[in-house]
Parts: C-alpha cells; sequence; structure tokens
C-alpha cells in the first residue's frame, strides 16, 4: 500500500485530493493547498504547479500558498512531474 500511495496510485487519496481541488474561492483553494501540505504526492504538486505562473492579483495569494506546500515536499518528490 505504501508503495502504491507513494506513486500517487491510491483511488481513496485520489478522490481525497480531488474532492479538496475542487474549489471554487480563492479562501479554498489556499486551505487546501494547506491541508495538503502533509501528502507529498504526484496528485498534489501538479495541483500546487497550477498555481505557480500567475499576474492576477487575487491569484497571487493562492500562487503564495503553493509555492508554500512545494517548498515543504522533497524536491525527488517533485522533479518530472508533468504540470
Amino acid at each position: 500500500m505504501a508503495a502504491t500511495c507513494a506513486k500517487g496510485n491510491n483511488k481513496a487519496i485520489n478522490d481525497f485530493i480531488n474532492y479538496l481541488s475542487s474549489c471554487n474561492t480563492t479562501e479554498c483553494h489556499i486551505t487546501s493547498l494547506e491541508a495538503l501540505a502533509n501528502l507529498p504526492l504526484p496528485p498534489t504538486v501538479v495541483y500546487a504547479r497550477k498555481f505557480l505562473c500567475t499576474r492576477e492579483l487575487e491569484k497571487q495569494k493562492i500562487q503564495r500558498a503553493a509555492l508554500r506546500l512545494l517548498s515543504l515536499i522533497p524536491a525527488t518528490s517533485i522533479d518530472g512531474q508533468a504540470g
């Protein structure tokens, strides 16, 4: 199970990440990114990376939360992740 989870192939965990990342508001995205900081899996990295290249003022708050999340994840978990 641990190896499956580490690769991001666990359906329950992926469903949980999808649930957390199905936000429509800035505050929801920020809260989700904070919650996912303890789950350094490929779907978490992909979710966080989608907020990195934005110039919209409101989304910059989300960008900061995404950068905080990515700074907590080991580089080996981030390298090579599509996004």
